[in-house]
Formats: C-alpha cells, structure tokens, sequence
C-alpha cells in the first residue's frame, strides 16, 4: 500500500544507484582533509618564510650572563654596586628577591655583559659586595636594529628618540626618559606630556612611517 502512493516516476529500485558507497564516501573526505592539510602547510610555509626572513633581519650577539646570590647586603650597598656595575660596561643589570638555603630571603643579583668585560665586572661584585661566588653562563641576545635621532620639541628643547627597526620597518619608537624629565623639569610640565609631544614630533617628522 506504501508503493502504491508513491509518485509513479519514482524508481526506488535505481535509488541505490545515486547513492554515494562508504567507500567513496571515505574518500571524498580524504580528499577534503587533504586540501585542508595541503592549505594549511602552504600557510605553515608562508608563516616559517617570513619568520626566518625576519629572523635573518635581527641582530645576534654572543654575550655573558653573571649572576650571584646575596643575603648578607644592604639595600644601599646594593643599589651602589648596581651602579657601578652598568659604569663598568654591564649592558643590563638587575635583581630580583629569591628564598635561599634555609629559607633566607636573599636577592639574585645578575648582569648582562660582553664577554671581554666579564672580568673585570666579576671583580666589582666581588669588591662591592659579600658574594663569595659568581655563576658564569653563554647566552645570545636577539635585538632589532636600533638607532638614535633627535627631535625638537614645543619648548625648544632637544630630546633624543631611540628607533627599532625590522629591515625597513620602524617597529618601536621611544624617546629617551633622561631628556624628557629634564624638560619637564625645566618647563614644569607632566612627564607624560613631554614623552608623549616629542613621540608625535617624531612621526610628524617621518610621514611616510604608518
């Protein structure tokens, strides 16, 4: 009774033949899946290329990392050495606060330097400070391209701008905090003011940059 009320064009004895088998069915998705897989290694490869041409763009150097545990400094003894250590050459110096051997608050005190200088810097910590020992390690530094230029401000006063730069491309624009404070002292004006006034002059200078 069910046949008897079906359209008389239907044929459900071809049906079977316009249906897709499991096993085409199986490859038709395979197929999708392997698209995919070939777009996104495509993409993968794209990313992987300008990676590596940034990577080749950026400037490696080969340096020294010092570091030494203190717990028997004072704070001021320590800002001093601090000091003399980036007077010495340290590129970057720091501290942090750590728990040493028997629960000890301490500090880490660690700096970065250029292994002709490692030395002589070892010899300050040493001088200035009760360590009895200072961990030496090799590390490299991946930095972009800088240089310096000098803008003029509102106020007639000159400020230095640190520029970074990947190939061609201007990434990070920065002035120098020294100059911007001397303005603001100078014309009693908010610091954030005078960062931000001499940043503008900057881009105002260079149109082309977006």
């Amino acid at each position: 009774l069910a046949l008897s009320l079906l359209p008389h064009s239907f044929d459900h004895t071809n049906r079977s033949k316009h249906r897709t088998s499991p096993r085409n069915r199986s490859k038709g998705l395979y197929n999708r899946q392997e698209n995919c897989r070939t777009r996104s290694q495509r993409h993968g490869l794209l990313r992987c290329e300008q990676a590596c041409s940034t990577w080749r763009q950026l400037h490696v150097d080969k340096l020294v990392l010092l570091e030494t545990n203190i717990d028997d400094t004072s704070p001021q003894i320590l800002a001093y050495t601090m000091e003399e250590l980036f007077s010495a050459g340290g590129l970057d110096v720091w501290a942090a606060p750590v728990y040493m051997k028997k629960g000890r608050p301490g500090t880490l005190l660690r700096v970065l330097c250029e292994t002709r200088l490692a030395e002589d810097l070892v010899h300050v910590i040493f001088k200035e400070t009760s360590s009895i020992g200072v961990r030496l390690q090799n590390c490299e530094r991946v930095s972009l391209q800088r240089k310096t230029e000098i803008v003029q401000t509102s106020w007639g006063s000159s400020v230095r701008i640190k520029v970074a730069k990947v190939g061609d491309s201007v990434v990070n624009v920065h002035a120098e905090y020294e100059d911007c404070a001397k303005v603001a002292r100078s014309e009693n004006v908010p610091l954030a003011d005078v960062f931000r006034k001499a940043t503008a002059e900057y881009y105002v200078n260079h149109p082309d940059i977006v």
